[in-house]
């Protein structure tokens, strides 16, 4: 079978698609990989699947610019004739539903995250729904990465009754590239925020509390890619970094080390999330979380056993979440560790999420 994958940006297929990728090809389906061409489209090409573009600008939202998207992805799948495609992120979503309904191709999005656009009153909004419901109206099966989505797509009308939806945890976590290693208790203590330079993700509470609490005890670390659409964030991070409050690294290749060796993993997010992947590996790797209970994080989060709750938008609460942390014992500390990738295990095995999709091209 013929199976297209689409993303908004080469880099999601690379650090969150590829296994899934690798075991359709294992299954004997034949897996393109389409994305637009952007900085990680030739480094995708060295993985050997055949691979497309489409005009994709991952952050405009210029009218013009994603009707050219649409076409280009519709006259795309209209030459490839997959047999059923694969969809993730917002744009990918709607735009791979709509081209893949108009040209009667089976569809499974995965909602990675609602975003903001649909909690906003407004035009926009009600332009997203309708986007929504004619996107997911030609759907096999719609993937959902936490309850409250799933409930927003049914209270909303966003798909027909008859379109079944599965949960998934999350993306999952590859369990044999992020091996556990629980972090020394040794100083310093370092505290990693793994995510997009976004206001919402709570880059710049974790940057207030590191400004608070940087001391030759602790190290505050982040990694992740700024956005173009948060010039003032991203310039308040490189402060911070200039300032030594924390260490800005940018997009690494050695993830799951740089996590391995935090005391805890920050996310104190209240963007609508799915389930964020930063946290999966994190608990993968036995490093304790620190997040809100925001919707998709509060997913990862079980309380007291593989980390500990803060408040949204609140640093102070932050700050506290940290020092209760550090007042653990060794042994009370280890023991969450172990917790953390037990529960990584049981619930976020990314070969979890693999038999979903093997079990839906299947079907």
């Amino acid at each position: 079978m013929k199976i297209a994958i689409i993303c908004n940006d080469s880099f999601g297929i690379i650090n969150y698609r590829l296994n899934l990728a690798n075991a359709l090809k294992e299954a004997g389906h034949h897996v393109i990989l389409i994305s637009p061409q952007d900085e990680y489209y030739q480094t995708l090409q060295a993985y050997g699947f055949e691979q497309h573009s489409f005009k994709l600008a991952r952050l405009s939202t210029n009218l013009f610019t994603e009707l050219r998207a649409i076409f280009s992805l519709f006259f795309l799948l209209l030459k490839l004739k997959p047999a059923i495609t694969l969809s993730f992120t917002i744009k990918a979503n709607l735009y791979g539903g709509l081209c893949s309904r108009l040209l009667s191709i089976p569809n499974v999005p995965n909602i990675t995250g609602m975003g903001t656009g649909l909690s906003k009153k407004g035009i926009k909004s009600s332009l997203i729904k309708w986007l929504y419901q004619i996107a997911l109206g030609n759907s096999k099966l719609v993937f959902c990465q936490n309850p409250d989505d799933k409930q927003q797509l049914l209270h909303d009308k966003l798909l027909k009754q008859s379109t079944p939806i599965q949960l998934l945890p999350g993306s999952g976590v590859d369990l044999s590239q992020f091996t556990y290693s629980p972090p020394s208790c040794s100083l310093p203590k370092r505290y990693i925020f793994v995510a997009r330079i976004l206001e919402e993700k709570g880059i710049l509470h974790f940057c207030e509390a590191a400004q608070i609490l940087h001391s030759t005890e602790r190290e505050f670390i982040v990694l992740g890619r700024g956005d173009e659409r948060e010039a003032s964030t991203l310039a308040s991070l490189q402060k911070s970094h200039e300032q030594n409050f924390v260490n800005y690294k940018g997009l690494v290749d050695n993830v799951s080390e740089e996590v391995s060796a935090a005391f805890a993993s920050v996310l104190p997010s209240w963007y609508r999330e799915g389930t964020p992947r930063s946290l999966l590996e994190s608990l993968a790797v036995g490093t304790p979380i620190i997040t809100t209970n925001n919707i998709g994080c509060k997913e990862a989060l079980f309380e007291h056993k593989n980390g500990l709750a803060c408040e949204e938008k609140n640093t102070q609460s932050l700050i506290d979440t940290i020092l209760a942390l550090e007042s653990l014992s060794e042994a009370e500390y280890h023991a969450m560790c172990r917790q953390a990738r037990d529960i990584a295990e049981t619930t976020f095995d990314e070969k979890i999420v693999l038999q979903h999709y093997l079990n839906v091209v299947s079907a």
